[in-house]
């Protein structure tokens, strides 16, 4: 009976790993994703996918140099970016096609860049009240403690441009500093989730800037998003209240924000939901992805609005879309992504120059890179994905 019983078990597994459909066939798309065309005005441009697997190993249930889960990344320039997540720190300087491990297996959060090889990385542990932040300066090789967790005890979102460095405590204190890390200022912000500080971020001579952090009202089931807003670089704040039509999104943990310049704005929320604001926050117009009920966890845009939106889809049997391109600043989407992929963070240096981190959602997930850039030659924009 026993033998009968294991052998049931070993076939279900199977099935489900090799067989289960999930919303779309493996051969139509499952795995590579949907095809779908980019735009330059009215001009349609082709759009290619590339699969490599450029690193981790594994042998069965686990076994092996499983590479799992980014959740950040980051590029200084089109060649040299970092990227982290908990299968390790790692480093390319080909544009994302290869990478080079610079830390283990770990709890890392966020990370950022203040030089080509001065990489600034947020430590944190899920479900504890203690947070690192670590400084190399000769691009990974070795790091310093800059802030400990006896005193950082969060890890919602890390900002690094210049001399100025924030880290986001979520509900413990927030920490910035204006000198690249020799001196830290405390403050206070109660559920503070994500930070944005726009591109053109200095406002005076005085050396103050615009900052935007996301925080949230919270119920005993739903929360509603306000944001904290400096323009004299954190000396003083002032709250934006949301419109009523704001309240009851969840997961607030996965909202995103981002910011193009002082003025336009846009949150990442819950079901599919967007807010923008095109005048820093003193009226709002809520945006919906369509057909959309996924939590909006990434995004991007560029001055004239074009922008990427990365969505939840870790549900291995329930695999969806995963991340959207607009050509119009969020009124009107179009899926770019789909299947068996995740994307958690997006960063780029233009609309043709994007770069996308996450994980493929399996039974032993591994994780992923996407690289969006344009052939000079051929006009043709392409979407790689680099399976780590």
């Amino acid at each position: 009976m026993k033998k009968i019983f294991k052998f049931f078990v070993t076939l279900f597994f199977l099935l489900t790993v090799f067989l289960y459909p999930g919303e779309e066939k493996i051969k139509n798309g499952r795995w590579q994703g949907y095809e779908y065309p980019l735009y330059t005005g009215k001009k349609k441009i082709k759009t290619n996918y590339l699969i490599l697997t450029t690193g981790g190993s594994g042998g069965g249930f686990g076994k092996g140099d499983i590479h799992s889960h980014l959740n950040d990344i980051y590029f200084w320039d089109e060649n040299t970016g970092v990227s982290c997540g908990y299968g390790g720190v790692f480093r390319t300087d080909d544009g994302g096609f290869t990478w080079k491990r610079l830390r283990e297996r770990g709890s890392w959060y966020h990370i950022g860049m203040t030089g080509k090889n001065e990489i600034w990385l947020l430590e944190g542990f899920h479900g504890q009240p203690r947070a690192n932040l670590y400084l190399s300066k000769d691009g990974g090789k070795t790091w310093e403690k800059v802030l400990s967790e006896d005193k950082l005890h969060g890890c919602g979102d890390l900002f690094c441009s210049g001399d100025i460095i924030w880290v986001i405590g979520s509900d413990f204190p927030s920490f910035y500093s204006t000198d690249r890390g020799k001196t830290w200022k405390k403050v206070y912000f109660w559920g503070s989730h994500k930070i944005s500080i726009p591109g053109d971020y200095m406002s005076s001579n005085d050396g103050g800037y615009t900052i935007y952090i996301l925080c949230d009202h919270r119920g005993k089931k739903t929360q509603k998003p306000y944001l904290k807003k400096s323009i004299d670089g954190g000396k003083t704040w002032e709250n934006i209240e949301l419109p009523e039509q704001f309240s009851g999104m969840k997961r607030a943990y996965r909202w995103s924000l981002f910011f193009v310049d002082s003025m336009r704005g846009w949150i990442g929320l819950s079901e599919g939901n967007i807010g923008y604001t095109e005048d820093g926050g003193k009226t709002w117009e809520l945006r919906k992805i369509e057909g959309c009920n996924q939590d909006v966890v990434a995004l991007w845009f560029d001055k004239i609005g074009r922008g990427f939106a990365a969505v939840g889809n870790w549900d291995l049997h329930h695999l969806k879309n995963a991340l959207y391109q607009t050509n119009d600043g969020g009124k009107t989407w179009r899926c770019v992504l789909s299947g068996q992929k995740q994307i958690n963070s997006i960063f780029g240096l233009g609309p043709d120059k994007i770069w996308a981190c996450g994980t493929q959602p399996s039974l032993i997930p591994n994780d992923l890179i996407a690289v969006s850039y344009t052939h000079l030659r051929a006009h043709e924009t392409s979407l790689h994905l680099v399976c780590r």
